[in-house]
């Protein structure tokens, strides 16, 4: 079935979650939970496991951004990669980023702004 933002919006929640299928894309899906949210996933087989990357919620993602970010996830998975181990990679990375950028800066400007305090 053709992913459309009106068949999305209008999916109502039902006594258990369910998933509308892209019928372009097997393994890419919107999944709709009893409580009524909505987030496309993407199932990849890597290793011999089957896993599960989740792209975003809808409508925030919209169709064509959860296909970009599905090629983008299978990229990856063709590469011997999983989403998520790469995902926390980057959020590794950029915590030591900013863990080794912000005290310099609090340093210079205590260091700046002392003479201004008073006892």
């Amino acid at each position: 079935m053709q992913l459309t933002h009106a068949l999305l919006q209008n999916a109502k929640p039902k006594d258990k979650p369910y998933k509308i299928r892209d019928s372009k894309s097997l393994n890419l899906y919107l999944l709709v939970s009893a409580a009524g949210s909505k987030r496309w996933k993407f199932d990849y087989r890597l290793d011999g496991k089957d896993g599960t990357y989740t792209l975003g919620a809808f409508p925030k993602v919209t169709p064509t951004e959860a296909c970009k970010l599905r090629n983008d996830a299978a990229e990856l998975v063709e590469k011997g990669i999983h989403p998520k181990a790469r995902d926390r990679q980057i959020q590794h990375e950029n915590i030591e980023h900013f863990k080794n950028t912000l005290w310099p800066n609090c340093e210079a400007w205590l260091e700046d702004n002392k003479g201004k305090w008073s006892s």
